[in-house]
């Protein structure tokens, strides 16, 4: 939190999406959900951001020894707490009713689905596994 209106996350390596930032550049109106484990309640923030470029408040964002290079400001324009209920009824905090690992797709078989990989399902997977170990800072 910048101020009591703002808040400010740095852009992470893997992150980088151009096609988010373009978003921003092009449409800078943002929705964003907070959602806790365990917790029922969820925080929903509707306002405009801004990407910035060497922030002042940068080294702040430092995580694991990795200043992020572009920051992305949201300045809150709505700010709602949504109630339990919807947690509840799906049962998506409690363990016992999440399904068994193989009853849903992998990451790589998502991938895989959604766009034109040479690259198999495994591999995908073998990829995103590294990539979360290399690039997550």
């Amino acid at each position: 939190m910048l101020d009591e209106r703002t808040l400010a996350f740095g852009d992470r390596k893997g992150n980088r999406r151009l096609d988010s930032l373009t978003n921003i550049l092009s449409q800078p109106r943002v929705g964003m959900l907070f959602l806790v484990p365990g917790m029922g309640e969820t925080l929903r923030l509707n306002g405009t951001a801004r990407i910035v470029k060497d922030a002042p408040y940068a080294d702040r964002l430092t995580v694991r020894g990795v200043r992020p290079e572009l920051t992305i400001e949201v300045s809150v324009v709505e700010l709602y707490l949504h109630c339990a209920k919807a947690f509840k009824r799906s049962a998506l905090w409690e363990p016992e009713s999440w399904p068994e690992r193989g009853e849903v797709p992998t990451g790589g078989q998502l991938l895989r689905s959604q766009g034109e990989y040479a690259e198999s399902a495994t591999e995908l997977d073998d990829y995103l596994t590294k990539s979360y170990r290399t690039t997550m800072y």
